[in-house]
């Protein structure tokens, strides 16, 4: 490729960095005291090839632990190549989805169509940014340990070399398919941002992502377990699965099924990613633009000022699913980590006093309504631009300040409310307990949402600026 088009190529993936840490992600990695990271081929791989391949490593030693518990070798290595093949494809869409969001969000690409370049090469500029400079060449290292050990396994006598030629082709054909997913993921997130299915969808991915990162703990803790638990479904129902399921076809009838399940998804994939593309990259004839007919009547109706400020935030954060996931991850992710464990060992200890199970459901409630007051700065991250202009209207910086707390309540409070509700109940087995814990919880987020927003209030510039979370980055880091 062209010295030129690859120095492009970084300086794309660069802005695009540089934009997507103006708003936080709920995988953000940024490095809160040290700015945007460097942009190489190097530096933008090297650390999720280590963590990939640290994974992976794990991974096949696994493999080996379960061989040796008399477990058959094909059948190990099948299962545990599914179990990695899951984490690439998420790893991919996260990665593709979000550097074509923010391309697209930003018209980024827009700066490269008024240079003397042609419309394929800001193709290929796209894609080496992607694939080079954002840190997509990494994936690939989440199956080389695996093939590694296939090698080990062949070279011992445990293992067929048909396994391993499948593993290369699936590891092809599922980095290919998720990339292509992924710019099509991206690309309806920012087009639907006014769609209510597009936003409820993107926000749901963003946190089934994030939730299944932070489930790894548990997953490597009881892998064997739960690898064992699996294989029966896997071998009854696992050649429906795209791609992979070509592992679990033991009969001509599932190999056919298998093949055309697996090619209508990579042919849906490859055309998803070149309509994207094509939108994306080339440049577009200028419509012709219908009037709209006048507006025969319309009434214009005036809100309290505080209603109007927390419907409208309401409004800007439902039409950023990224932050409204990142809002909502902040109490889902530290449930994840930490409840599942505490209610294993409730029922590990047996019935606990009713002395016992209040204290236990007070401290609960407290902790989760303080995690349901986490997510208020994204908040003020919704904002973007349109944050300068507060600075000339007519309202104050309290009004603000309770406008946000309000609004982020009106999210959380239900949803840490109806938790605590639930795990009262398993631990008190009293209705009357669960709703009286779940209204405290509800009033606790309040209350702390109020707080966190008094100090976020406070942490913003005098002087008008973009509230982002380079904004606060640089006003902690004084």
């Amino acid at each position: 490729m062209d010295i030129e088009l690859r120095r492009f190529a970084e300086i794309l993936a660069r802005e695009a960095m540089y934009r997507s840490f103006r708003f936080k992600t709920p995988l953000s990695t940024a490095n809160r005291g040290g700015g945007i990271p460097r942009v190489s081929i190097l530096a933008s791989n090297i650390v999720g090839a280590v963590l990939l391949s640290i994974l992976s490593i794990v991974i096949t030693i696994n493999v080996f632990r379960l061989i040796e518990t008399g477990f058959d070798p094909s059948n190990a290595f099948k299962l545990f190549l599914t179990l990695i093949t899951g984490f690439a494809v998420l790893l991919v869409l996260l990665s593709s989805a979000t550097f074509t969001s923010t391309i697209m969000r930003e018209n980024i690409i827009d700066i490269l169509k008024t240079l003397p370049l042609r419309d394929i090469d800001i193709l290929k500029i796209y894609l080496v940014a992607l694939i080079l400079y954002w840190g997509g060449l990494s994936a690939i290292f989440i199956y080389i340990p695996f093939i590694v050990g296939e090698l080990i396994a062949i070279y011992s006598g445990i293992l067929s070399v048909e396994i391993m030629l499948l593993t290369i082709l699936i590891a092809i054909l599922v980095l290919g398919t998720s990339y292509c997913l992924g710019i099509g993921l991206g690309a309806y997130s920012h087009r639907g941002r006014y769609r209510v299915s597009i936003r409820a969808l993107s926000t749901s991915l963003w946190i089934v992502t994030a939730i299944a990162f932070s489930s790894i703990y548990y997953l490597f803790y009881n892998m064997l377990i739960t690898i064992r638990a699996i294989e029966s479904i896997a071998y009854s129902w696992g050649y429906l699965l795209p791609i992979v399921g070509i592992l679990y076809s033991n009969t001509v009838e599932r190999t056919i099924v298998s093949l055309i399940i697996t090619v209508t998804i990579v042919l849906i994939s490859i055309g998803i990613a070149i309509q994207n593309m094509n939108r994306l990259i080339y440049s577009e004839p200028i419509k012709a633009i219908h009037r709209k007919p006048a507006i025969e009547r319309f009434e214009l109706g005036i809100k309290p000022i505080l209603i109007a400020a927390i419907v409208k935030d309401l409004k800007l954060i439902g039409r950023e699913p990224r932050l409204l996931s990142a809002a909502l991850i902040t109490i889902l992710i530290p449930l994840v980590m930490v409840i599942p464990s505490a209610i294993s060992r409730v029922f590990e200890i047996g019935e606990i006093p009713f002395e016992g199970s209040i204290i236990l459901s007070s401290i609960l409630s407290i902790a989760i309504g303080f995690m349901g007051s986490m997510g208020i700065d994204h908040f003020y991250f919704s904002e973007g631009r349109g944050s300068v202009l507060l600075y000339y209207l007519p309202i104050s910086r309290r009004m603000v300040m309770l406008s946000k707390a309000l609004a982020s309540s009106a999210i959380a409070s239900p949803l840490t409310a109806l938790i605590t509700g639930i795990i009262t109940f398993l631990i008190t087995d009293s209705i009357l307990s669960a709703t009286a814990f779940g209204l405290t919880a509800m009033i606790i987020t309040i209350a702390f949402s109020i707080i966190h927003s008094i100090i976020t209030i406070r942490a913003l510039p005098k002087e008008p600026c973009e509230w982002s979370e380079t904004v606060f980055l640089e006003k902690h880091s004084i």
